[in-house]
């Protein structure tokens, strides 16, 4: 006990410095404190020896582990390094009790040293899970306000620059990178368990690879996330998460992406076009990872009642005969070459030009015209995006996050 001032400065010169024990994190005359106050309790308790009743003064040093444990975690220290500390106090003291062998009989030193060990370990197991429920109770913090920053951002609520940024920092969150958005469905199971799995396979492909803080939230009640793309790129996103696509996740899975990045201030335009192409997706039945750049189109014509109105008047005729809507889709896309046309659909190649005869009388176009009218592809589109497979709906399309599209 005369050299208790002694012991408590050794400890903290071997504590401080440990990974996360600095100045960055926390206060020297805090640490001290708290040591000198574990450090005399720990003498004390050694002295009285073992009387095989709980040692007078446990409750306050169990209580004082347990603010040490909640401090550390809000301060940021790392949890090993929480453990290392209780460790070196047990090291010195240990060290100092091994340098007075001469003066204490070795069944009471051997005695001492296992008291010690019990009552750090007690100590260290309390600031151990008061360290990791505070962890859990902060970090649960930051995400709920992480949640409500982006719900508030994709819904279009108005929030000024300044205050996206002083939101921002709270949650560790760059303001002024670029981000990237990404709408997760999930047709045939939509609910909320299966939503929270993907979310967290997507969260753990996604963390590791971008270079700032991944923000989570909601958009109609399916995850939306927002992502850090600064500098990566066009089609950095697309890319990163075609990575993320294989076992463990459902089969239906659509992640619509946005094609391009802003800020988090204006970041609703970028929630805008992957939820958009999370729409274009599961109205075209397809699957995988879908950049708004491949169905801008559609997503246009989504927007467009009146104009997609007109589009479906071109062509009313052909409502009801889904081989002539199918014929006429695989022309276009093969470049107007009735003969690709006949290999796409499986067919003998005259059929395609009889087809085609029926398609120009019913739409009233002339027998030399090319059905090159833009109003028909469009038209097209939109029975895609809005009719039954009675009329003709394309087959379902996966998506490989490649910029290529293949035939299931």
């Amino acid at each position: 006990m005369e050299t208790l001032p002694d012991v408590q400065s050794e400890i903290l010169r071997q504590v401080w410095g440990l990974h996360s024990y600095d100045e960055n994190h926390l206060d020297p005359a805090e640490l001290s404190s708290k040591i000198s106050f574990n450090v005399e309790w720990l003498l004390r308790t050694l002295a009285a020896g073992d009387t095989g009743e709980p040692p007078a003064g446990l409750g306050d040093a169990l209580a004082l582990a347990d603010e040490i444990g909640r401090t550390r975690a809000i301060q940021g220290v790392a949890v090993d390094a929480l453990i290392r500390s209780w460790r070196t106090a047990e090291r010195v003291i240990e060290e100092r009790l091994i340098a007075r062998a001469p003066d204490i009989e070795t069944p009471e030193l051997l005695g001492a040293i296992r008291r010690l060990g019990t009552l750090i370990a007690e100590l260290t197991d309390r600031s151990v899970d008061s360290y990791r429920r505070t962890q859990q109770e902060v970090t649960g913090h930051y995400d709920r306000l992480a949640t409500d920053l982006v719900a508030q951002i994709v819904s279009g609520v108005s929030l000024s620059a300044d205050e996206v940024a002083r939101r921002a920092k709270v949650i560790q969150a760059d303001p002024a990178q670029a981000y990237g958005a990404v709408a997760v469905g999930i047709p045939e199971r939509d609910d909320p368990a299966t939503h929270s799995s993907v979310q967290r396979r997507l969260l753990g492909h996604l963390g590791p690879r971008v270079r700032g803080r991944v923000l989570v939230g909601s958009l109609d009640d399916r995850p939306l996330f927002l992502v850090p793309t600064s500098a990566e790129g066009d089609g950095y996103l697309t890319r990163l998460l075609a990575g993320a696509l294989g076992p463990g996740l459902p089969a239906d899975l659509i992640l619509g992406v946005s094609s391009t990045g802003a800020t988090l201030a204006r970041a609703y335009e970028t929630a805008r076009q992957a939820r958009l192409a999370l729409e274009v997706g599961q109205r075209l039945t397809l699957r995988g990872v879908i950049p708004f750049a491949d169905v801008a189109v559609e997503a246009l014509l989504l927007g467009e009642p009146i104009t997609a109105a007109f589009l479906l008047k071109q062509v009313e005729p052909l409502l009801g005969r889904p081989e002539l809507l199918d014929t006429l889709r695989a022309y276009l896309a093969n470049g107007h070459s009735a003969r690709a046309a006949a290999r796409t659909l499986y067919v003998h190649p005259n059929t395609v030009p009889h087809r085609l005869s029926t398609v120009r009388r019913l739409l009233r176009v002339a027998p030399t015209d090319a059905l090159a009218d833009p109003a028909l592809a469009l038209a097209l589109r939109w029975l895609d995006l809005n009719a039954p497979a009675t009329v003709g709906r394309r087959p379902p399309t996966i998506y490989d996050g490649s910029g290529g599209r293949r035939e299931p």
